[in-house]
């Protein structure tokens, strides 16, 4: 008969200690979102300051994006590392044992999503394209990008969660039985989240019953016969990672440089805390990721885009393009600018979605022209047409892929390139409250 750890460990999963802030924090104070969210925007981060206010935040803890590039890095990553050996000495974060949690989400945008927060055995991740690993990444990894985040996980005790991990469970089989007991549950938090984040309760989920039907659950998406029937192949991934394929990156690396100097196979570093999603939950929806572009002029744009598609594009109003690309089949896309926009035509299958066919042409472009050409990357299609009004910058509105399309899509083909879906608007994002160390 196999343990909980040994059924749990089958399916990639491990069931954490969990820290988490002591009784009477505020928990809308504490709670930040992650910290890949508003990179183009230091007032949001600003503003966050103002409302922290000095009191116990994961603020403190977490390294937003939007300063990787600034002169202080290094003191930011040393006071992150002082502030949690700090949490910990004075009891503001505190270990809670063993378990799963779940999470449910309300938003602006839906009533409820729900996740279960678990760690996942970096051993059986791989985000490379050929990957036929467990968990899988679904977009093209930048190693590029992974050493300033490396360089703070290196350095730091706890890790804090906001990787959102898919899995495809039409049957919901995995989460779902948990919400409906909801209310034999331990509520271990609820908070009202900043800024227009909505709330979220945590429940604990820590009885021998359920984590061990949770993994037997999983290990029934994973059998190679169900993959097969699915996906076409029976080496398919179990899990899907929808937000944070470079956070998890990072996790796999400085778990493989630990290994590297002899860590043991129970190392916590070799887990990282995610939330889990099913695909199929009404409260999760797929959002597209607009892009802003600086450094090349509007018509040398759409003459690359011609060339790409071969045919000119439809001139329209760019607010008549932002209502047809959501309102369309899901093969139209638009390039705008403050005052024209173009509307393209693509052929509509997963390989040619809009999304993928324009990142690869401004990859193509940033090759082309290094260090002339500037890509930003977007939610929300008011906030493009505001950035898009300034001289200068045109950019490139695509509607959403399809997520019954995704699973399929990364089994057969491998990522997608980067940025071509948000699991949800940017204020949907993880909210940090949960920890776990991993030293």
């Amino acid at each position: 008969m196999q343990t909980i750890e040994q059924r749990c460990a089958a399916v990639g999963i491990q069931i954490p200690d969990i820290w988490l802030p002591a009784a009477g924090t505020d928990l809308n104070q504490w709670a930040v979102i992650a910290c890949d969210q508003h990179t183009s925007n230091p007032e949001y981060w600003r503003h966050v300051e103002q409302i922290v206010a000095g009191a116990p935040s994961t603020l403190s803890l977490i390294f937003p994006e939007v300063y990787l590039g600034a002169r202080d890095r290094a003191d930011r990553i040393t006071r992150i590392a002082e502030a949690m050996r700090r949490y910990e000495r004075e009891g503001i974060l505190s270990n809670c044992g063993p378990m799963a949690v779940l999470v449910q989400r309300s938003t602006p945008h839906v009533p409820v999503r729900t996740g279960l927060v678990v760690a996942l055995d970096l051993e059986r991740y791989d985000f490379r394209p050929d990957s036929t690993s467990l968990i899988r990444a679904t977009e093209g990894t930048i190693l590029d990008r992974l050493p300033p985040r490396v360089e703070v996980r290196r350095q730091v005790s706890f890790e804090l969660p906001h990787v959102l991990v898919l899995i495809d469970d039409p049957d919901t089989t995995v989460i779902e039985p948990l919400a409906t007991d909801r209310d034999d549950l331990e509520c271990i938090y609820e908070a009202d989240l900043m800024l227009g984040g909505g709330s979220v309760r945590g429940y604990a989920v820590n009885d021998e019953t359920r984590l061990g039907r949770i993994a037997d659950a999983l290990a029934a998406l994973a059998e190679p016969g169900r993959l097969k029937a699915r996906y076409g192949r029976d080496d398919a991934m179990l899990f899907a990672v929808g937000d944070g394929n470079h956070s998890l990156a990072t996790a796999k690396q400085v778990w493989e440089e630990r290994k590297a100097k002899g860590a043991p196979d129970d190392d916590p570093a070799r887990y990282a805390l995610v939330e889990l999603i099913n695909m199929h939950d009404p409260g999760l929806h797929v959002e597209p990721i607009h892009r802003v572009v600086s450094g090349i002029s509007f018509e040398e744009l759409a003459a690359v885009v011609t060339q790409a598609g071969g045919s000119p594009g439809a001139r329209v109003a760019p607010t008549d393009a932002a209502v047809a690309i959501p309102a369309g089949a899901g093969s139209q896309f638009a390039l705008i600018s403050d005052a024209a926009a173009l509307l393209f035509e693509t052929g509509g299958s997963a390989e040619q979605a809009p999304a993928v066919l324009v990142q690869n042409l401004l990859e193509n472009l940033e090759r082309e022209r290094p260090g002339t050409i500037e890509v930003d990357y977007i939610h929300g299609t008011e906030a493009i047409l505001s950035l898009c009004a300034q001289p200068g910058r045109s950019g490139f509105l695509v509607p959403a892929i399809r997520a019954e399309t995704l699973f399929g899509f990364v089994a057969n083909h491998g990522p997608l390139p980067r940025k071509i879906f948000s699991l949800g608007e940017a204020e949907e994002k993880r909210y940090y409250l949960e920890a776990r160390k991993i030293v």
